[in-house]
């Protein structure tokens, strides 16, 4: 058992380092083209966004995300670098949901004169697709794991440009339009693939609750469409300490559900799926990590994202089940 925890740790180790190839030298030539460009200056908080308004924008904008596409969002904190971005940037969009650290968006929003923030938007507009965690308070961030719902991101995008730059309206709204069709036809692709998997098989046991929206969106069946099928460890946060409580109630649940493989996920840190299989020998750790909260130089925008975790999830829940 020592043996192939070790072998599982060595191959984990590779996948995750490889995220961070995004070097420094990278970030500094990503900024100076920034700084350097001449069109309007979008800054991000993230990835995802910065997603968002290259895919609306085009050529119209220069934009940049203040938390590298490698770092994790929940734990940033800004640096003098991003004072500078904060000072040259034409507007500010934030995302919101307790994605950013709360200090983060505290000082960011603080010093921005016209910020966008998609949180505002979609309890405007869509209050009843957010997941809230009663316990908590809080609510699910991790709202591009739903195609659907990060359309609807999308279009607060969209108004926000529209706004800053009514000159360039038409443009944004098609781009938009061919953007939110792509989102729509791997949205339907995503549904089509789960919907010829068993429902039994359809459980997601991961690090950190960042698949909430996946779960909801992908694994619904009839009657039980809203019932929660990730399964996490950390909760929203994975900064969380890991009780033994909540190490049984996992355990507990994967008996239960029968379940076969657990996932990792990039940038986390191996620990805890590290005592569920010295706890639980038979469940298997699936050796490609999914993505999260970040991007790599691999899969760098939303669709790749969703296009990988869709592979590696439908793959081993499929492969394991067979096998069961």
């Amino acid at each position: 058992m020592k043996k192939l925890l070790l072998c599982v740790i060595i191959v984990l180790f590779c996948a995750l380092t490889a995220c961070s190839n995004f070097s420094n030298q990278q970030r500094s030539r990503q900024i100076n083209e920034w700084l350097e460009s001449d069109r309007i200056k979008v800054l991000t908080t993230t990835c995802f966004v910065r997603d968002l308004v290259e895919n609306i924008g085009g050529d119209r904008v220069s934009v940049i995300e203040m938390i590298p596409m490698t770092s994790d969002p929940h734990s940033y904190q800004p640096t003098k670098v991003d004072l500078e971005l904060l000072d040259n940037a034409s507007y500010v969009i934030v995302q919101g949901l307790g994605l950013e650290h709360k200090t983060f968006n505290d000082a960011l929003l603080s010093q921005t004169k016209k910020p966008c923030v998609l949180q505002e938007y979609l309890m405007e507009n869509c209050p009843g697709k957010l997941i809230k965690h009663e316990d908590t308070g809080q609510y699910d961030p991790h709202i591009w794991m739903d195609l659907n719902l990060w359309s609807e991101c999308g279009r607060g995008v969209l108004q926000y440009l529209e706004t800053v730059d009514p000159e360039n309206r038409d443009y944004y709204k098609k781009r938009a339009h061919h953007y939110f069709k792509s989102l729509d036809s791997l949205d339907m692709q995503i549904l089509e693939q789960y919907a010829i998997i068993p429902d039994h098989l359809k459980y997601l046991v991961s690090a950190h609750d960042a698949f909430g929206y996946y779960t909801k969106r992908y694994f619904r069946n009839g009657k039980d469409r809203d019932q929660h099928r990730n399964i996490s460890i950390w909760g929203l946060s994975p900064e969380a300490s890991l009780s033994v409580k909540d190490l049984d109630f996992v355990l507990s649940l994967i008996k239960k559900y029968k379940i076969k493989v657990v996932f990792t996920e990039r940038n986390l840190s191996f620990r805890a799926l590290q005592r569920l299989k010295e706890v639980e020998p038979n469940i298997q750790i699936c050796l490609e990590p999914l993505y999260s909260d970040n991007f790599s130089l691999e899969v760098d925008d939303v669709e790749e994202l969703l296009k990988y975790n869709t592979r590696v999830i439908t793959e081993n829940i499929k492969e394991k089940g067979e096998n069961s």
